[in-house]
């Protein structure tokens, strides 16, 4: 695949992308300015305890969920603060239409455009467990991959790097103001990465066995320092020294695995794009007829086994 053409292709995922998530931040913003109307309604404040707030939280929710059965089914419906509320919850609701058929469209087409990338048909359409959806939600958000030298490059762009000895994200308590700005993370970005990850650790294939091989590790070191691996409960957030969530122990394991698909993507991308030149991110928005004189990618990077 010539390089512009590529270019091109993954402009417009980027597009798709970002069509799509502005259609889900939408209806996000709606659905979360509904359930603050009604809790205000019901009398919830940051004044009441906590066991009030969250009783007055879960009425609203079981209002919500009731409007949806309504709008699913067309059943009657007997909750009392929806039945109060029912022509305001209906229409929010309603509203949820158009942008859901937004995002979906949005889906199908960079669905489409991913399948025409190289990368796909030559690697990730075999892979249990990556879907069209994975890939061009990082395509979307990273553009083409041939702007990273290295791996490692990409982890960060995605809010996966390592920095310091610390995750990213993670500067550590006596962290300046330069440190936050020099780790650049993006709580959105990563929780892409996230659905991702925890997509191929339910349904399976290579990635759902390289988590499974770093759950195991992770069971051992933490055997080996003396930690008992438990549910998370007061004692593993306060006593990290002799006992360690679960939940610590799981998203150690798809963490490592999500960087692990992302090296070999990147990886697989350099091959199959066979791109000779990368061009700027400026030149998005006008393709050059040739891009003599840009420099070739570098080789990568090894893959680092540090898991944070």
């Amino acid at each position: 695949m010539e390089s512009a053409e590529l270019e091109l292709l993954c402009r417009s995922i980027r597009i798709e992308h970002r069509e799509r998530m502005f259609a889900m931040a939408q209806r996000k913003r709606a659905d979360n300015a509904l359930g603050a109307f009604l809790r205000r309604r019901e009398g919830w404040s940051m004044k009441l305890p906590e066991a009030e707030r969250e009783a007055i939280a879960k009425r609203v929710r079981a209002a919500i969920k009731a409007g949806e059965q309504s709008a699913k089914t067309g059943e009657e419906q007997t909750d009392p603060l929806y039945l109060r509320c029912e022509a305001l919850i209906d229409a929010a609701i309603e509203a949820r239409g158009p942008f859901n058929r937004i995002e979906n469209e949005a889906l199908l087409r960079m669905k489409r455009a991913v399948r025409k990338l190289p990368v796909w048909t030559g690697w990730a359409k075999d892979i249990l467990g990556i879907g069209e959806a994975s890939v061009g939600t990082i395509i979307g958000e990273c553009g083409n991959l041939n702007r990273y030298p290295t791996h490692s490059k990409l982890w960060k762009r995605l809010s996966l790097a390592v920095m310091n000895g610390r995750r990213q994200g993670n500067p550590g308590a006596d962290a300046t103001k330069a440190d936050w700005m020099e780790h650049k993370y993006s709580k959105e970005t990563r929780s892409l990465v996230w659905i991702a990850g925890d997509s191929f650790v339910k349904t399976g294939g290579p990635y759902r066995a390289v988590y499974d091989a770093r759950k195991a590790y992770e069971l051992a070191k933490a055997a080996e320092r003396g930690q008992v691996v438990e549910p998370a409960s007061a004692r593993t957030k306060n006593q990290p020294d002799k006992f360690m969530s679960a939940m610590h122990i799981h998203r150690r394991a798809q963490r490592y695995a999500e960087k692990k698909m992302l090296r070999d993507l990147h990886r697989e991308w350099t091959k199959s794009s066979r791109a000779i030149f990368v061009l700027p991110e400026r030149a998005m928005d006008d393709l050059p007829s040739d891009a003599s004189g840009v420099a070739p990618m570098p080789p990568h990077a090894p893959f680092s086994e540090a898991a944070e």
